[in-house]
C-alpha cells in the first residue's frame, strides 16, 4: 500500500459515467452487472380545444359589417347633400345676377315668352273660329222668291212664295208665312200657310211653296167681282197713293246644332218711273236672312 493510490469515484459522478465504465472495463473485475434504465415512452400533446366564444364572434363580426355600411351610406349622403347645397347656391347666384346686373335680358326673356302666349292664344283663336266657321258654312240657309201674277185690272192677282234651303244640312221647319199688307188701308192679308203635313224636314237643296190669293177672304176697297182689281185701285197703286207689299216669312231650326235661324223676303208694287215698268220688285227693307 506504500507505493499505490486508491482512486476513490467522484462522488458527484452520474451513473451513466459508471456504467461506461464498467462496460470499458469488461466486467473483468467480476463486479455487479451494469443497471439499465428503462427507457420512457413519449407522451402526445394534448388536443387543443375549440374556443368557446364562436358566436359572438360571428355577431360581433356581422355588427361591425353593417356598421361600415352605414357609415358609407352616411359618407354618400354627405356628399350628396354638400353637391345639391352647391348646386342651390349657383342657382340662386345666377338668379340674383339675373335679376341685378341682367335685367334687361330676363326682360327680353318675359317679353318673348309672352309674344309666344300671344302667338298661343292667336292660333286657338283661329282654330277655333275655323270650326265655328265650318259649322256656320254647313248649316242649313233657307231664302226664297216671291212670284206674283195676274196683277191688273179685272184680273185676281195672286202670288206664289218659294222656300229653298240652299245649306248642307237639314233645316226643320217650325212656321213659314206668306201675304199681302196694303199700308194706307192699314188692311194685312198676311196668314200663316202651314206646309203640307204640318212641320216638316226641309232637306238641302229641296223647295216648298205657298201660294196665295190677294184678297180673298176680307172686305177691301176698290174690288170688283169680290178679289178682281178695279181700275180705280190699280190707278192708286201707279199714283203712290196706294202701296202693297207681298211678305213670306220662314222660322227653322239646324237640325245639329238646334239653333233657330228666321228669313224674311218681300216684293212691292213700283209704278212706271224712269224708263221702268211698273211691277212688283224687291224691298230691301224687309228683306233679311240669319
Amino acid at each position: 500500500m506504500s507505493g499505490h493510490q486508491i482512486s476513490q469515484p467522484e462522488p458527484n459522478a452520474s451513473t451513466g459515467g459508471n456504467q461506461i465504465s464498467a462496460n470499458q472495463g469488461g466486467n473483468s473485475g467480476g463486479g455487479p452487472p451494469p443497471v439499465v434504465t428503462p427507457l420512457q415512452p413519449v407522451q402526445s400533446p394534448a388536443p387543443q380545444e375549440p374556443p368557446a366564444k364562436t358566436k359572438q364572434d360571428r355577431h360581433q363580426i356581422l355588427t361591425l359589417t353593417f356598421e361600415g355600411l352605414g357609415l358609407l351610406a352616411l359618407i354618400v349622403y354627405t356628399i350628396f347633400s354638400i353637391l345639391q347645397w352647391a348646386q342651390i347656391r349657383w342657382t340662386n347666384r345666377l338668379t340674383r345676377e339675373s335679376l341685378n346686373g341682367n335685367g334687361e335680358t330676363l326682360q327680353r326673356t318675359l317679353n318673348k315668352m309672352q309674344a309666344q302666349t300671344d302667338a298661343m292664344n292667336r292660333l286657338a283663336k283661329a282654330a277655333e273660329q275655323t270650326n265655328t266657321n265650318s259649322i256656320a258654312s254647313d248649316r242649313p240657309w233657307i231664302g226664297g222668291w216671291i212670284q206674283v201674277s195676274g196683277f191688273s185690272v179685272g184680273q185676281s192677282p195672286s202670288a206664289i212664295c218659294t222656300f229653298q234651303n240652299g245649306g248642307k244640312r237639314p233645316a226643320f221647319i217650325e212656321e213659314s208665312t206668306c201675304g199681302t199688307v196694303m199700308d194706307k188701308y192699314d188692311i194685312s192679308t198676311e196668314k200663316k200657310e202651314p206646309l203640307p203635313g204640318g212641320h216638316s224636314i226641309l232637306l238641302p237643296g229641296q223647295t216648298t211653296i205657298t201660294p196665295i190669293h190677294f184678297f180673298i177672304g176680307g172686305s177691301y176697297p176698290l174690288i170688283q167681282n169680290g178679289d178682281q182689281i178695279a181700275p180705280a185701285l190699280l190707278g192708286a197703286f201707279d199714283s203712290g197713293d196706294v202701296h202693297i207689299k207681298v211678305i213670306a216669312r220662314v222660322r227653322y231650326r239646324d237640325v245639329k246644332t238646334g239653333e233657330v235661324h228666321h228669313t224674311t223676303f218681300c216684293q212691292h208694287y213700283i209704278p212706271r218711273m224712269y224708263g221702268r215698268a211698273a211691277g212688283f220688285y224687291e224691298c230691301s227693307d224687309e228683306s233679311k236672312i240669319d
